[in-house]
Protein backbone atom coordinates (compact mmCIF):
# COMPACT_ATOMS: atom_id res chain seq x y z
CA UNK A 1 0.00 0.00 0.00
CA UNK A 2 1.41 3.41 -0.95
CA UNK A 3 1.19 6.00 1.80
CA UNK A 4 -2.31 5.28 3.16
CA UNK A 5 -5.02 7.91 3.22
CA UNK A 6 -6.58 8.74 6.56
CA UNK A 7 -9.56 6.59 5.63
CA UNK A 8 -7.33 3.64 4.70
CA UNK A 9 -5.29 4.04 7.88
CA UNK A 10 -8.39 4.08 10.09
CA UNK A 11 -9.87 1.04 8.36
CA UNK A 12 -6.60 -0.88 8.61
CA UNK A 13 -6.19 0.08 12.28
CA UNK A 14 -9.70 -0.98 13.21
CA UNK A 15 -9.43 -4.32 11.38
CA UNK A 16 -6.00 -5.22 12.79
CA UNK A 17 -5.03 -6.92 16.01
CA UNK A 18 -1.83 -5.07 16.84
CA UNK A 19 0.45 -2.22 15.78
CA UNK A 20 2.84 -4.61 14.03
CA UNK A 21 -0.02 -5.84 11.85
CA UNK A 22 -0.98 -2.27 10.89
CA UNK A 23 2.67 -1.54 10.08
CA UNK A 24 2.92 -4.61 7.89
CA UNK A 25 -0.29 -3.85 5.99
CA UNK A 26 0.53 -0.16 5.47
CA UNK A 27 4.29 -0.64 4.89
CA UNK A 28 4.97 1.97 7.59
CA UNK A 29 7.32 1.66 10.56
CA UNK A 30 5.68 0.72 13.85
CA UNK A 31 6.74 4.06 15.34
CA UNK A 32 5.08 5.89 12.44
CA UNK A 33 1.89 3.88 12.88
CA UNK A 34 1.78 4.65 16.61
CA UNK A 35 2.45 8.34 16.00
CA UNK A 36 -0.33 8.52 13.40
CA UNK A 37 -2.79 6.84 15.77
CA UNK A 38 -1.82 9.25 18.55
CA UNK A 39 -2.26 12.21 16.21
CA UNK A 40 -5.72 11.04 15.17
CA UNK A 41 -6.77 10.49 18.79
CA UNK A 42 -5.64 14.02 19.67
CA UNK A 43 -7.91 15.27 16.90
CA UNK A 44 -10.83 13.47 18.52
CA UNK A 45 -10.96 10.23 16.51
CA UNK A 46 -11.43 7.44 19.08
CA UNK A 47 -9.37 4.66 17.51
CA UNK A 48 -9.47 1.36 19.36
CA UNK A 49 -6.66 0.63 21.79
CA UNK A 50 -4.53 -2.47 21.44
CA UNK A 51 -3.53 -4.46 24.51
CA UNK A 52 -0.75 -2.84 26.52
CA UNK A 53 2.83 -3.95 26.71
CA UNK A 54 3.84 -7.15 28.41
CA UNK A 55 5.85 -5.14 30.92
CA UNK A 56 3.59 -2.50 32.42
CA UNK A 57 5.35 0.55 33.80
CA UNK A 58 4.96 1.46 37.45
CA UNK A 59 4.61 5.21 37.01
CA UNK A 60 5.26 6.06 40.66
CA UNK A 61 8.52 4.09 40.70
CA UNK A 62 9.60 5.65 37.40
CA UNK A 63 8.88 9.14 38.76
CA UNK A 64 10.89 8.39 41.90
CA UNK A 65 13.89 7.26 39.83
CA UNK A 66 13.70 10.35 37.62
CA UNK A 67 13.34 12.65 40.64
CA UNK A 68 16.42 11.09 42.22
CA UNK A 69 18.45 11.50 39.00
CA UNK A 70 17.38 15.12 38.57
CA UNK A 71 17.70 15.96 42.25
CA UNK A 72 14.11 17.13 42.50
CA UNK A 73 10.83 15.90 43.97
CA UNK A 74 8.14 13.72 42.46
CA UNK A 75 5.68 16.56 43.08
CA UNK A 76 7.84 18.95 41.01
CA UNK A 77 7.99 16.42 38.15
CA UNK A 78 4.21 15.99 38.22
CA UNK A 79 3.74 19.76 38.20
CA UNK A 80 6.09 20.11 35.20
CA UNK A 81 4.29 17.30 33.38
CA UNK A 82 0.88 18.89 33.99
CA UNK A 83 2.14 22.25 32.73
CA UNK A 84 3.66 20.66 29.62
CA UNK A 85 0.39 18.83 28.96
CA UNK A 86 -1.58 22.09 29.16
CA UNK A 87 0.85 23.75 26.74
CA UNK A 88 0.51 20.88 24.23
CA UNK A 89 -3.29 21.06 24.44
CA UNK A 90 -3.19 24.76 23.67
CA UNK A 91 -1.07 24.17 20.56
CA UNK A 92 -3.43 21.44 19.30
CA UNK A 93 -6.50 23.68 19.63
CA UNK A 94 -5.03 26.52 17.55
Amino acid sequence: MARPTVEQFIETWEKSGCIAEVAEKTKLRKSTVQAKATQLRKLGIPLKKFKGSRHPINVQEALEVLAKIRGTSVAALKKDAAQSHRMRRRRVRK
